[in-house]
This record gives C-alpha cells, structure tokens and sequence, in this order.
C-alpha cells in the first residue's frame, strides 16, 4: 500500500534521522522545497504491507524549477507525458519478494491519474540489479549519458498504458 509523505512527515523523519552529509542536506532540501513550490507537481511515497515499511521513492509529474537535484532530471522531465521515478528503494529483507513489482503497479495507477503515457528513471550503468530488474519489468532503455555531477547513466522507460501508447 502506498501512503503519500505529507511535508510534516517528511519533518519528522528528518528529525529522527538528521541528514548527516552535504549530499543528504541537499536532497532534504530539494524534497522540503517540492512540497511548497508551485512548480514542482510531485509525491514523496512509502510503500508499506501490513504497516511494515517495504521502499520508498519519489514521483515527479512536473518541474518547472530551473535548478534540479541532477541535471538529468531537466531533460527527463522536459519529455512530454513522462512521470520521473527517483531513488526507488525497497528495502534489503524485502528484496526478491516481489514487491518491486507490486509498488510499480501502484505507481503506474497514480501516473495514470496524471496522464503521464511513460515512467522514466535514471540507471547507473554500473547497477546491474537493478537494470535487470527494470528490463525484466518491460523498461526499454531510451537514451544512455554521461552527466558530470552522476556519471554514467541509463534513462529507461516502463509504458503507463499501453492503449494510451498505441493512440499517441
């Protein structure tokens, strides 16, 4: 089951775990800011089953700032119908259970809700785990860049709704 953060979750969870790094306070900052800027349309989600915490990630519908977490997000995001997926996560001892799967559906209900036609997320190229396990789910690899604040990246794309795709 998915649960939407509110910012006042997101709060509280930074104040039981403080950001402890530049890269961490950044992103906490990045995240703080979705939640009150106007041109930010994006959801901070936890999928849990049975109350137990199983992975989290951020959905990103539009951004319109004109400074992102990663430059790859502007070229994502400037795509027509696309929906960005950061840092998708499920958790270590819930890993190979099926669960990945199960938060995509979800996640693809919400895009859907949205109009978004694609879900696109950014692959290291050295993440093997989880390359295999976007391919197993039907991504197709779009476009692979080299940006300087990531490295090597693999941009893949998992369809919505494949009657909205043979339409457009």
């Amino acid at each position: 089951m998915i649960k939407d953060v509110t910012k006042q979750d997101l709060v509280n969870m930074y104040k039981q775990h403080p950001a402890t790094n530049a890269f961490e306070k950044r992103r906490m900052q990045f995240y703080f800011d979705m939640y009150d800027n106007p041109l930010v349309d994006a959801k901070y989600l936890v999928y849990t089953d049975g109350g137990e915490y199983v992975g989290e990630c951020v959905l990103v519908f539009k951004d319109e700032r004109k400074h992102f977490e990663y430059e790859y997000e502007k070229d994502i995001l400037a795509k027509s119908g696309t929906c960005l997926i950061k840092n998708l996560y499920i958790a270590e001892n819930k890993q190979g259970k099926g669960y990945f799967s199960k938060f995509l559906d979800e996640i693809k209900g919400l895009a859907k809700a949205k109009n978004c036609i694609h879900l696109t997320m950014a692959v290291a190229t050295d993440n093997k785990k989880s390359v295999d396990i976007y391919k197993h789910l039907n991504a197709k690899v779009f476009d692979e860049k080299q940006y300087q604040d990531v490295g090597s990246m693999l941009f893949m794309q998992i369809e919505v709704d494949k009657e909205k795709e043979k339409t457009k």
